[in-house]
Formats: C-alpha cells, structure tokens, sequence
C-alpha cells in the first residue's frame, strides 16, 4: 500500500498511462488551491511543441483522497480525448470514470 500522496500519485499515473491511456500526454502538479471546495482540475495545452493534459491536484491531500482526485481528473482526459467538447461529468465522462476506477480502485 502507498504511504504517502506523491507515491500514490506515481502509482496511479503509471497504472493509468498503461491501461486507460488519453490521446495525448499527461502532466500531474501538485499545487496550492485557494477555494476549498477545488480538489483539482484538468486542463489541455496546446503551448508546448507537443499539446498535453494538466492535472492540478491540491497540495496536502491524504493519500485517498489523492486516489479519488487523480482518478476524476484522468477521467477529463480520456474523455475529451474522444470527442472535442463534452459536458464536464456528462455521460461520455461518466463512461471514461468507470474505466478509470475499474484500474485504479485496487492501486493503493
């Protein structure tokens, strides 16, 4: 079992990368989040040479709740990768979320 945030976070990138894999590259940044209610979020750039997803994840989170927030926001990324605009927690999301905690529930 993971002891720490950045463990599990390694962790669940690499189960992720390998078995629900987004169609571009994903950044993971633990960082500073003022509002409260914000865990994390997902975000696409396209400024580098080659475009990639940004995960924010709020610095400080238990390890579980690292697992839940990491798992959401990958689910962002599969699922804008299939289609060009889709509805935040729409069923295509829904689709990409099961996905994904069906890889990462046994991970930590």
């Amino acid at each position: 079992m993971a002891s720490s945030a950045r463990e599990v976070i390694n962790l669940i990138a690499k189960t992720l990368r390998k078995e629900v894999p987004p169609a571009f590259p994903v950044r993971i940044k633990q960082t500073v989040i003022k509002d409260p209610r914000e865990f994390g979020d997902c975000s696409f750039s396209e400024k580098a040479k080659k475009p990639y997803f940004l995960i924010h994840l709020r610095k400080g989170m238990s390890p579980d709740l690292v697992l839940f927030v990491l798992t959401h926001e990958w689910a962002h990324a599969v699922a804008w990768s299939q289609l060009h605009y889709i509805d935040d927690h729409g069923p295509e999301w829904g689709v990409a979320y099961a996905r994904c905690w069906r890889v990462t529930s046994g991970c930590s």
